[in-house]
């Protein structure tokens, strides 16, 4: 048997293999939160932050602490546990600095209540540049999301809060907006990748997904044709993955159950982000290794060297999962 076959065995192996864990799998993904029940929350936190002011308690939120390993659990990816079981950090108004910290945290929870009341959706960049004297930068902006998320318990995409979108993705898939547009991702150089990612409806007959760590490798997959040669959808995040990036390979293998493999640096860098991209962003790395290799040494060996012999060898002895 040539490496074509064994490369077309071993895809349609893991094709199998993927739509029989699915449909026999406990589904792990988090259920959509209603509009209403994310605004009760909201309100439940003002309430206490008003009753605190009119009997004069201190004004203190109690958050899960997302840096804490031991708040994490494993179901095929990484999810916090219940309040229950989980340490938790405070926010408190009793110094110049946390005051800064816990006016923004309440300035932005009323932005969006606001934005879940009129049904609209923002970047964090967009909510950073309506306040810029108050929330100072980007990095505030981002950290306070984060504590949101945990005060409320909700990712940010059900917030209606989004990062910009800096992932490319190309190849055989047709991606459908809520307004009935289309996004055909066959296009020269590839799309970026849409913000508001869980809105869109993938079509495609693509045999897999190939996510690529660089943009440089991306650019060199498509010079090289490897859309004429496979029928797959490339995908990269040009480096760590932003969340969008993330949920579209999420939305992806949901939904299409096609086979998903990676080509990263043989780093701890890039070990890390195959991670993230596979179990969630709280997964650190095996960085005592004292040795690297890029994926420009491959492809600097031969002309088309990547596209023509690396990926389908890796596929074929089932190495790029």
């Amino acid at each position: 048997m040539d490496i074509r076959e064994e490369f077309e065995r071993n895809l349609r192996t893991l094709t199998e293999e993927i739509k029989q864990k699915a449909n026999n799998a406990e589904d792990y993904e988090d259920k959509p939160v209603k509009k209403k029940t994310i605004m009760k929350k909201i309100e439940g936190v003002i309430l206490d932050v008003v009753e605190s002011v009119q009997k004069g308690k201190p004004l203190r939120l109690d958050v899960k602490n997302f840096r804490d390993w031991d708040n994490c659990t494993y179901a095929d990816r990484l999810i916090l546990k219940p309040d229950k079981e989980v340490t938790t950090c405070k926010v408190v108004f009793d110094s110049e600095r946390s005051q800064r910290k816990y006016t923004i945290i309440v300035h932005l929870l009323s932005k969006i209540y606001q934005m879940l009341n009129q049904g609209l959706t923002s970047t964090r960049r967009e909510l950073y540049y309506k306040d810029v004297e108050l929330l100072q930068s980007q990095d505030i902006v981002d950290e306070a999301i984060k504590i949101i998320c945990c005060l409320l318990n909700t990712p940010p995409w059900q917030l209606g809060v989004f990062g910009t979108s800096k992932g490319l993705v190309a190849g055989h898939l047709v991606l459908q907006t809520n307004t009935k547009d289309t996004i055909d991702c066959l296009s020269p150089g590839g799309v970026l990748i849409p913000q508001d990612v869980l809105s869109l409806k993938p079509v495609s007959k693509a045999k897999f997904i190939l996510i690529v760590e660089k943009d440089a490798t991306f650019q060199t997959l498509l010079d090289e044709k490897i859309l004429d040669r496979y029928k797959l959808i490339l995908i990269t995040g040009k480096g760590f993955p932003d969340l969008n990036t993330r949920l579209l390979v999420r939305l992806l293998t949901n939904t299409l159950k096609i086979p998903v493999f990676m080509i990263a640096d043989a780093d701890p860098h890039g070990m890390e982000i195959m991670c993230v991209y596979r179990y969630g962003s709280l997964i650190g790395i095996l960085k005592k290794l004292n040795s690297k290799a890029e994926i420009e040494s491959v492809s600097s060996l031969a002309k088309n060297n990547l596209t023509n012999f690396y990926i389908e060898f890796k596929i074929a002895a089932n190495q790029l999962i």
